[in-house]
């Protein structure tokens, strides 16, 4: 049985900065997935990246008509939820089919909250990010804005360069820090369901990646 299969992954850090790799197996080949962030939004969490990869891989492997295979136990609450979620789905969006997810279950945490963590807001810049940087001006610790999730001629860094410095102008004077990230997601838009359906899971797959500080 073909599937939408994470076959692993893996964090390595250089000059600052840390990178999460992951191999993916699809009907159409091998591809690499990255997403890089700096060490200074916190560490990567091991946990969170199986529930994030779930989150934002599981409507393309909708897309596609394949089960979504994650390598690592997922979250047992967000295997109950994504039942529910599939069902939603199938009725926002043309082309989606049910598929299974196979992964085993992780226990609900018990322990108690962690301290030391920030807060953080995906920031663009937008009307919406404006928005929520106003609004909760006080309780947002740091931006961050992933260079990638917006046109793939954005990893450019030519084209890429007068978008950062707004950004950093504009976090400047609301007085917040920013940390730009950087993934190639949106090279494989070929094989993923398109970006206009999937960028909410791919905000809420990197809340899940930095869980362990945010």
């Amino acid at each position: 049985m073909s599937a939408f299969e994470v076959r692993s992954w893996e964090i390595s850090r250089q000059h600052g900065h840390q990178l999460l790799t992951v191999p993916l197996q699809l009907p159409q080949g091998e591809r690499l997935w990255t997403l890089q962030l700096p060490e200074a939004v916190g560490p990567l969490d091991e946990s969170g990246i199986a529930d994030g990869l779930t989150a934002m891989l599981l409507l393309s492997a909708m897309w596609q008509g394949i089960p979504l295979k994650i390598p690592t136990p997922v979250s047992a609450e967000i295997l109950t939820n994504q039942r529910e979620l599939q069902e939603i789905a199938v009725q926002w969006f043309a082309g989606l089919q049910r598929v299974d997810i196979l992964a085993e279950a992780r226990p609900s945490e018990t322990s108690p909250p962690r301290t030391g963590r920030a807060t953080s807001a995906a920031f663009t810049a937008g009307v919406d990010s404006m928005l929520t940087a106003t609004r909760n001006r006080d309780e947002i610790d740091f931006f961050v804005y992933i260079q990638g999730y917006g046109p793939v001629q954005e990893l450019l860094e030519d084209r890429f360069a007068p978008v950062a410095q707004h950004l950093r102008k504009v976090a400047e004077k609301l007085g917040i820090p920013l940390h730009l990230g950087r993934t190639n997601h949106r090279e494989h838009e070929d094989v993923c369901v398109p970006w206009m359906d999937n960028h909410g899971s791919a905000l809420a797959a990197l809340g899940l990646f930095m869980g362990n500080s945010v």
